[in-house]
Formats: C-alpha cells, structure tokens, sequence
C-alpha cells in the first residue's frame, strides 16, 4: 500500500495489514490536501481509492519577533529612505509588511532581506510612525514596535524677484 498526499507517493509502502500511516502534519503547509490510498496486488494490477479532502491547520506555538532596523527610531529621514526589519521566527517567514503610519506601504516583502524604500517626499513634514507585521507559515503574527521618525525635506528655493 502507497499512500497519496495530493498526488504524490507519502511515507513508505506498508506491505502489511494493518495499512496505517503516522503524518506529521506540521511538516505541510496549512490548507487543503488530497490524500489517498494506492495499492499494487501480486500481478501488478494498480488500485486507487477514492481520494478524500483534508485540512491541515496547525498554529505555531511561538509567533515572530520583529523589529524596526532602519532607520532608527527618533531619527530624521528625508528623500527616499530604506526601511528595514529584522524578522526572528522559529517556524519559516511567509510575508514582512511595513507599515507608516498604520498604512502599508508597498508589497509585501516574501524573503530576506526584509527591507523596502519609503519615498518620505509624498508625507507631510513631522513625526511618522513605523511599523513591520510579519507573518509565518502557520499564520503565527509578529508585530514591531513602534519606530517614529522625523520627516524633513528639504524646501523649495525661495524664488528671488525684484520689486520695481
């Protein structure tokens, strides 16, 4: 007997009756899988059983530990600025968001390095808050920190004129 886990040969064969399976579902990712059984008789004829719909939701004992790298907090950022986080988690990192001011900015990043860039141009000028959520593969949620920044860009030129 081969078992089928969404398609593909799982574990070993099982030669004997009782046909059973030990599975370790924490090694597969969370949602739906396919699971049958295949099995070979003496002439080499192949039987297929049915295949049954499984969920696989395991949750995480330990969630991630994030924080805000760059820029550090209580510094003064103006232009384009790198935003960057340092992700720590027992279990693998699916996504790293940032956030400035509650609002995510751009995609989420999916691998290390955990970093994007922040165009501060389109912020008002003043204290803007940085936030980073990442999320791992059982759905475990890590947030940062708070880190706030100053924002100061530099001013248009004063346009000179000549009162006549």
């Amino acid at each position: 007997m081969q078992f089928l886990l969404d398609g593909q040969p799982f574990g070993g064969v099982v030669s004997n009756a009782p046909y059973t399976l030990n599975w370790n579902t924490t090694g597969s990712p969370n949602g739906t899988h396919w699971f049958a059984a295949q099995y070979t008789d003496g002439t080499g004829r192949i039987g297929t059983s049915p295949v049954v719909t499984l969920t696989v939701a395991n949750s995480g004992t330990s969630v991630p530990v994030v924080t805000v790298t760059d820029p550090v907090a209580g510094s003064t950022v103006s232009a384009v600025v790198s935003l960057a986080a340092n992700v720590a988690s027992a279990n693998k990192v699916s996504s790293v968001q940032f956030y400035v001011d509650g609002v995510a900015l751009g995609s989420p990043v999916m691998s290390p390095p955990y970093s994007t860039f922040w165009n501060t141009e389109t912020y008002s000028p003043g204290t803007h808050t940085i936030t980073v959520i990442a999320t791992d593969s059982f759905g475990g949620i890590g947030n940062s920190p708070p880190a706030s920044v100053t924002v100061d860009n530099p001013h248009p030129p004063n346009v000179l004129g000549i009162d006549q």
